[in-house]
């Protein structure tokens, strides 16, 4: 095997993803979390006032959840509404698990997007659905979305500030968008109840359509305390897996997080008790680029026929197995991906070099990570672990 494209590279880890000479690492962080099972105020929202939307225990709730994980950041998405984010517990820097604000625009029986670092600057400024009290023709929704997205965008831009729309649960039909409505990102693992496997797979037919989106993992948790609890079913929640993600970002400070997460600097998990994972995914289009590009790039200028070293480093997975997964010529109704490399992992250290052409089509190319018993199975299976593409 030859490693001579890759000296150093190990030793550049760190600068190489963060982009900085700052020491980035591995954050485990939880998204799209809520501290309140109460749907009144996000279906009428403009009718309250704001500080409705949230529980200030569902923070002090939050806050404890986030530590028993062993959680760095959080990222707080209530329905309709930001108010969440004002809160003097909310911004309390004090707090071991960094808070990050967030919002879930929710129509009901519709589309739910999550927006992480949405340009808001007061506890009234969250971005409501028309008619949010009505199930509503989706195609109008579909269109309200592409335009929420767009006004999203302009608004960072604006501020100079980084933020995501997300797709949130995908999975239920319901919820799915015909496209990806120009949003930035999508939750791919989501707890079983969410139609996981098929959460999974729109998101390889958006790859396999040409598209970035950024691929996270949402808990969908929803703070309660008895009565509460019960009525909605949210107690039963906790049986069930709760998603997280590994960022790998310069601090747990929102800025840093959200940043990484827009680069595409994450591999989603299915529960905290995967956090010593490691799962790294490389690429290089040889000594004419002279570049290494990492999880979430886009690699400009790839044309058909070109050759390309990959580089999958696994850490931490003994008796698990790995997938390389690509999209390109997936194509027809049948699978959204082809599969480039089935791994067996023999030992807590996997570190290999496969070689890749360009096809005619785009490519993407991720990694995901099963438990042994979905082996066999996993073009339907559930991973517990899924990287970020690099796109060429």
């Amino acid at each position: 095997m030859a490693y001579g494209i890759w000296a150093g590279l190990i030793a550049g880890l760190a600068g190489l993803f963060s982009g900085t000479a700052q020491a980035a690492d591995w954050l485990l962080v939880g998204q799209h979390y809520h501290t309140t099972t109460d749907v009144e105020f996000s279906q009428d929202p403009s009718r309250r006032d704001p500080k409705g939307s949230y529980r200030v225990d569902g923070i002090r709730e939050l806050l404890e959840r986030g530590a028993k994980l062993g959680l760095d950041a959080m990222v707080v998405t209530e329905h309709n509404a930001v108010a969440t984010c004002f809160d003097r517990l909310f911004q309390d820097s004090t707090n071991k698990v960094t808070l990050i604000c967030g919002e879930e625009w929710t129509n009901k029986r519709s589309l739910h997007l999550g927006l992480i670092n949405p340009p808001v600057s007061r506890d009234t400024d969250g971005y409501v659905p028309r008619d949010a009290d009505k199930v509503r023709d989706k195609t109008d929704v579909e269109n309200d979305a592409r335009e929420l997205v767009r006004a999203v965008h302009a608004g960072l831009r604006s501020r100079g500030q980084t933020g995501l729309a997300v797709i949130n649960h995908p999975g239920f039909e319901m919820y799915r968008p015909a496209d990806s409505l120009g949003a930035d990102a999508a939750e791919v693992v989501v707890p079983e109840y969410e139609d996981a496997v098929k959460t999974r797979l729109w998101w390889m037919r958006r790859l396999a359509a040409g598209e970035r989106l950024v691929a996270l993992g949402g808990s969908d948790f929803h703070a309660c305390q008895g009565w509460d609890c019960l009525k909605r079913g949210d107690y039963f929640r906790t049986l069930f897996s709760e998603p997280v993600n590994l960022v790998y970002a310069d601090s747990a400070a929102p800025a840093d997080v959200v940043a990484a997460m827009a680069r595409g600097r994450v591999v989603a998990l299915a529960g905290a008790k995967y956090a010593k994972l490691r799962v790294e995914l490389f690429l290089e289009r040889g000594e004419r680029d002279g570049r290494t590009y990492a999880m979430g790039d886009v690699v400009e200028g790839a044309r058909a026929g070109d050759l390309l070293k990959a580089r999958v480093r696994i850490l931490n997975g003994e008796g698990l197995f790995a997938v390389v997964y690509g999209v390109a010529g997936s194509g027809g109704k049948g699978a959204p991906f082809t599969v480039a490399r089935e791994i067996e992992l023999a030992s807590d250290a996997y570190d290999d070099v496969l070689e890749l052409k360009r096809g005619e089509a785009r490519d993407a190319i991720h990694v995901e990570v099963f438990e042994p018993e979905d082996w066999a199975s996993h073009s339907d299976a559930l991973p517990i672990a899924v990287s970020n593409p690099i796109y060429f």
